[in-house]
């Protein structure tokens, strides 16, 4: 008779990852998942900085990095604590103001997460990264014509950059203009195809939540037709 193993904790796999991860690689771990276009769930994020921390300690990733690592996940009030705190004595700081950012819009926080990248244009006015935002992720928070502004200003600022073409494509749909939208979605396509293929993976499964939506609203309808007038 074969005896079945019992399943290990789920804590299990972060810290041999963190036992096998050389301490210098786990900073580039982290960066490489800040960078990228593809915001995962982050809870495997967050459970492994914990166990690297117990590994290496609390130096083998500075701050701001763990406020990431947290807001990805659904720790998002310690990750606001955290890189506040960092903050308080950087409040500049460009990657700071960043991560900062992220996590407020991760909250949906976006008011003021467009406060903050106000802000950070105050101590950088040539951060292309800060325009593009509030060109994409506050395009409810300001004016058309101040999104259309800081879009203008990321692109002269960095034209060949993903970020002021992905924020092209998110301004040009929110406000119809279909046909510009392609534009920058056709750069994408071209210069930054991980960034086109997220844009793309994210539409398909905006319909495909649609779609169920309209699924679930005709089978209520068919379910009670007196609720028809």
């Amino acid at each position: 008779m074969t005896t079945r193993r019992s399943r290990r904790g789920r804590g299990d796999p972060f810290k041999r990852a963190a036992r096998r991860t050389p301490p210098e690689q786990i900073r580039r771990t982290i960066e490489k998942r800040l960078l990228s276009a593809d915001p995962e769930d982050g809870t495997d994020l967050a459970e492994f900085v914990d166990a690297a921390i117990a590994e290496h300690g609390p130096g083998v990733v500075d701050p701001e990095l763990v406020a990431f690592a947290y807001g990805q996940s659904d720790r998002g009030d310690e990750a606001i604590a955290l890189i506040e705190a960092v903050r308080a004595d950087a409040p500049a700081d460009e990657m700071k103001l960043f991560i900062h950012a992220g996590i407020l819009h991760g909250q949906e926080r976006n008011a003021e997460c467009a406060v903050l990248l106000r802000e950070a244009l105050v101590h950088h006015p040539e951060g292309a990264v800060f325009h593009a935002l509030l060109a994409w992720w506050c395009l409810d928070e300001v004016t058309e014509s101040a999104a259309r502004f800081h879009l203008r200003q990321a692109l002269e600022l960095d034209p060949a950059g993903d970020g002021p073409h992905i924020s092209g494509v998110m301004l040009s749909r929110h406000y119809g203009d279909l046909e510009q939208a392609e534009v920058h979605l056709e750069f994408l396509r071209v210069h930054h195809p991980d960034a086109h293929e997220q844009i793309l993976k994210e539409d398909a499964e905006k319909a495909k939540e649609a779609e169920e939506a309209r699924d679930a609203e005709r089978q209520d309808s068919e379910e009670d037709p007196g609720t028809v007038a």
